[in-house]
């Protein structure tokens, strides 16, 4: 497996403002449990505890591809602003996908990813 690095994310042609709200993700992500790792793949960023997956983070040129590791069905989510990728081919393990160009959601995203956390990795 080829050993990927933020920075080549920082290469492509994205918006600095994707590539800080990809950080605010990044952060509140990490600060979910100090044993949260960030790393890199070739078509997204994983966030692991241990061996497990917790979400997953495609950079595109104006938007943030999130995915949560669960099967669809199994997190408590009101909003229903997830789609369903069970049934669909995508880079990162997980059925819960959200496309944000904001911070308007980063709570909610959070909240859903500490259900996995919580879910997964005991």
């Amino acid at each position: 497996m080829m050993n990927y690095k933020l920075f080549s994310y920082t290469r492509l042609k994205v918006d600095k403002d994707v590539f800080k709200l990809y950080l605010k993700y990044r952060n509140a992500l990490c600060a979910l449990s100090e044993d949260i790792k960030e790393i890199p793949l070739q078509n997204f960023i994983s966030f692991k505890y241990g061996d497990n997956s917790i979400a997953g983070i495609q950079i595109q040129q104006s938007t943030l591809k999130i995915v949560l590791n669960a099967e669809y069905g199994t997190l408590k989510e009101p909003k229903k602003l997830f789609r369903n990728m069970a049934q669909i081919k995508h880079h990162a393990k997980g059925d819960y996908q959200i496309i944000v160009d904001g911070g308007s959601d980063l709570k909610y995203v959070v909240g859903l990813a500490k259900q996995v956390l919580e879910m997964n990795c005991p």
